[in-house]
């Protein structure tokens, strides 16, 4: 009996050896892999949104140490700071920011502009709303004072 269950161990470790050295094969008799079809990555949508455009009017005037807020006008009339709508212009005298679908249509806004952060103010646009349609961008321009800015 110990005889049997040795010989059916040692056979049974030989045949796990010879199989797994005999090359797999699939059921087109092949051992390679068949072909897969392409992987699509889905893309999400692009969130539904539009822009506001800060301009500077005189194209000559150095914009490095100017700095922007937006502020909107609350229920007692007075102007408070947008969170995160704050920057610096970009080289071509502009400032844009992203507007959320869910923000369409509200105002009054008002941008302002100081000759730095926490600095002494130089200019204020006239108030605006901001864009009511998806892609959609309101351009505001503002003058700001060479005199001024020193």
């Amino acid at each position: 009996m110990k005889h049997k269950i040795l010989l059916l161990l040692i056979g049974f470790a030989l045949l796990t050896l010879l199989s797994a050295r005999t090359p797999f094969a699939f059921a087109n008799g092949s051992d390679e892999l068949p072909p897969r079809p392409p992987t699509v990555t889905p893309r999400p949508e692009p969130p539904v949104g539009a822009h506001i455009v800060l301009q500077l009017r005189n194209q000559q005037f150095q914009v490095d140490n100017l700095f922007t807020v937006i502020q909107w006008q609350g229920a007692d009339g007075v102007y408070h700071d947008v969170t995160g709508w704050h920057g610096r212009f970009s080289t071509n005298h502009k400032v844009r920011w992203w507007v959320d679908q869910k923000d369409f249509g509200a105002g009054p806004f008002m941008w302002s502009v100081y000759n730095m952060q926490d600095g002494k103010l130089m200019a204020s646009s006239e108030p605006f709303l901001l864009p009511t349609h998806e892609n959609e961008t309101v351009v505001v321009y503002v003058d700001v004072n060479t005199e001024e800015s020193n």
